[in-house]
């Protein structure tokens, strides 16, 4: 996923990446060695939990959390969208598909 960010990213104005798998904003800051001071100053953190932890929901143009497909499509135009195969419609303009070494496919790139 890293790679493709790194390739097209920057053609976008806002990245949507589904957090069904943990809180991935940890290894995206990681690969893409974002510059620490800049996430200090720019991310935003979810609302606490039953338990009170909270996680980041965004750091400057990626947001974090379940996709609502329609909903970023319709508001959001420009972006990219990376979920679940559950997450995103396969009749959607689906650039890549991010698969494991088992085969699995994780996750859906959109174009929107």
């Amino acid at each position: 996923m890293v790679d493709y960010l790194n390739k097209n990213a920057n053609t976008y104005n806002d990245v949507f990446i589904t957090n069904r798998y943990d809180q991935p904003y940890i290894l995206l800051l990681f690969y893409m060695k974002y510059n620490p001071r800049d996430f200090q100053f720019h991310h935003a953190l979810s609302s606490r939990d039953d338990y009170g932890f909270s996680t980041v929901a965004d750091f400057g143009k990626y947001h974090f959390g379940p996709i609502d497909f329609e909903s970023i499509q319709n508001n959001y135009p420009n972006s990219l969208i990376i979920g679940t195969p559950k997450e995103i419609p396969q009749t959607s303009n689906i650039v890549d598909r991010i698969f494991g070494i088992n085969g699995f496919e994780y996750f859906d790139i959109v174009s929107n």
